[in-house]
Order: structure tokens, then sequence, then C-alpha cells
């Protein structure tokens, strides 16, 4: 099963597939796998006041938000790009990379079932999907296999996202 298609928010709906043969397969029901009942039942009963949500991926260069199932965006959108502008400025200055953000629907494609949508729907107020390096490019043909010079800028980029939430954090009323 696809970790990141088997969270229970709008779970086996657009973007998912219920052939356990399809690398997108949602799983057999919400939840059904039990990696993804830890880390819920962790972030519900050890985290139960959650104020940033990040999902590491590869590879794309894109910092996303919720929503996955739909075109929509959700009402803590224009707080969420706010940080994740920071963010990406912060990125591009440590490391030259460029990243885009906007929801996993308008940067990807429809994708039900994530974890961040989920943490939207339980209210976490800042949550970032975050595909890593390298760009999803003809011209860079690394895709999931990164090269070792790779590796530190990019666990510099993800500490930067990061940092920018909690100082968004703590300039709202979060």
């Amino acid at each position: 099963a696809d970790a990141n298609r088997n969270w229970g928010h709008r779970w086996g709906e657009a973007g998912a597939n219920r052939s356990p043969c399809s690398n997108i397969y949602a799983g057999s029901r919400p939840f059904s796998e039990p990696e993804i009942v830890g880390l819920r039942d962790l972030v519900t009963w050890q985290i139960p006041n959650l104020i940033i949500y990040a999902s590491l991926h590869s590879y794309g260069q894109l910092l996303l938000s919720p929503w996955g199932y739909t075109q929509a965006r959700p009402d803590n959108y224009l707080d969420q790009r706010n940080a994740a502008e920071i963010a990406v400025r912060a990125m591009r200055n440590a490391t030259g990379a460029n990243y885009n953000y906007g929801t996993i629907a308008e940067l990807m494609y429809p994708a039900s079932g994530t974890s961040i949508d989920y943490m939207q729907d339980r209210g976490v107020p800042y949550i970032f999907g975050v595909e890593l390096r390298p760009l999803d490019s003809p011209y860079d043909s690394y895709a999931f296999s990164l090269p070792p010079h790779y590796i530190k800028p990019t666990g510099e980029q993800r500490f930067d996202i990061l940092y920018v939430a909690l100082i968004a954090h703590s300039f709202d009323g979060y």
C-alpha cells in the first residue's frame, strides 16, 4: 500500500487505486497499514496540539499544501502560503534550489487519503508536503536516486521549511 494514500480523510477517492498491484494502492481500508496507524495514534494521543506537520517525499522540488483530493484550497491557505513563500526564498538563498508552492492537486495530480489532507482536516495550522530534490525535469535524470552531493543541501532545505513554519506560528494566533 502507498502509505501516503492510506490516511482516513477522503480515503479511496481521487488519485487512489484499489488494485494491490498498483504503486498508488490506497490499502484495503483507511489506516489498514500498521505504520500509518502508529503515526496517526502518535499525533492524536501524544501530540494533540500539533501546529506544524511536514511530510517528506521525493522528488520534484515542490512545497505542497492541502488539498489533494480536490482543486479547492483550505480556508487557511493564505497563512500557509505566506509561510511557504518565506521558506521557498530561504531555500533558494541557502542552496540555490527553486521550489514551487501550491496544492497537491494544482502542482501534481489528484491524490486522496494523504497525510497532509488528514492533518488539515484535524486542524493543524501549518502543513507542508515536501517533494525534495531533484526537480522533475527532463534535464535532471536523478529522480529517486539522489547523488551524495545533494544530501546536505536537501537536509538544509528541510530545516528551512520547519524553521519558517515555527516563525510564522509565533506571529499568529494559533
